[in-house]
């Protein structure tokens, strides 16, 4: 027996518009993505650029990634309706929450009269290219028509799987800049567990196997036993002078780091008794 679901019989009209609806979601997500890595505001008559990536960049990708991984699985699995409607909830958070940046930045060049003479803030390419994104995720996954078949229960507990994943990857994504200018090798390990968690996310989304499962427990694992010896004892500092500095020890649990590290325990106590779960016949 087949492990995707068939989708639903269509007529050519209705192909046409999955195809142009399935189109309409990948060059969105795409939009978002490159939102994150380009210039949001340039300080100081433009000697200083903020991107995306480190701030709510970071998160609005994650949310675009994550539709992305919504919208494969809606049509593999023979259109549910419910998941159509979170692939399109994630559009309009990412539309809205760019919109209330771009006003939020207007508002503080428009509210103070010293702005431009100070030369802050300017107003770059990034929150246009993720309110657009949001807005084209958001009607092309409308666009398609829905089917009759409903999500299984392993899809939601695959949606949990997803959201606990990314979460934790958009913690680790939002703070990797901050990392690569304290240590390059700091800042790669955040890039890696972000590139990691985010890709784990995605995937799981759209389909389940043990051997993903297992990648998920090691993953978190991994980054979660990371994370508590460097509260507890600190990490080396890479290149500094002095070989006995290191980074994070005696500082405090900030929120970010704590949401990360409950979305990795999550992640843990879903993935893993999904993987020890013994394959059942076909």
């Amino acid at each position: 027996m087949s492990m995707v679901a068939a989708a639903p019989p269509v007529s050519p009209v209705s192909g046409a518009r999955v195809e142009i609806g399935s189109a309409g979601v990948a060059a969105g997500v795409a939009l978002v993505l490159v939102a994150a890595v380009v210039p949001w505001v340039t300080l100081l008559h433009g000697q200083q650029t903020v991107n995306g990536v480190g701030g709510d960049g970071a998160y609005l990708a994650t949310a675009a990634v994550g539709a992305g991984g919504l919208w494969a699985a809606y049509l593999l699995r023979g259109r549910p309706r419910q998941l159509r409607a979170l692939a399109a909830t994630a559009g309009l958070v990412i539309l809205y929450w760019a919109l209330y940046d771009l006003e939020h930045i207007v508002h503080m060049v428009i509210d103070d009269p010293m702005a431009s003479v100070m030369g802050w803030p300017l107003m770059g390419p990034g929150p246009l290219l993720a309110a657009g994104g949001g807005a084209l995720v958001l009607v092309s996954t409308l666009l398609v028509p829905a089917g009759e078949r409903g999500a299984r229960w392993s899809q939601w507990v695959r949606l949990l799987l997803g959201a606990a994943l990314l979460t934790t990857g958009a913690v680790h994504l939002q703070q990797t800049p901050e990392h690569l200018g304290i240590s390059t090798v700091l800042g790669l390990g955040f890039a890696a567990a972000a590139a990691s968690q985010l890709a784990l996310g995605a995937i799981v989304l759209v389909r389940g196997h043990r051997l993903l499962y297992a990648a998920i427990v090691a993953d978190c694992a991994f980054f979660f036993a990371v994370y508590v010896y460097a509260v507890l004892h600190g990490l080396p500092f890479p290149g500094h002078v002095d070989p006995g500095l290191r980074l994070g020890a005696g500082e405090t649990v900030t929120l970010s780091g704590a949401v990360s590290k409950l979305g990795e325990a999550a992640a843990i106590l879903l993935a893993l008794p999904l993987a020890l779960t013994p394959r059942r016949p076909r």
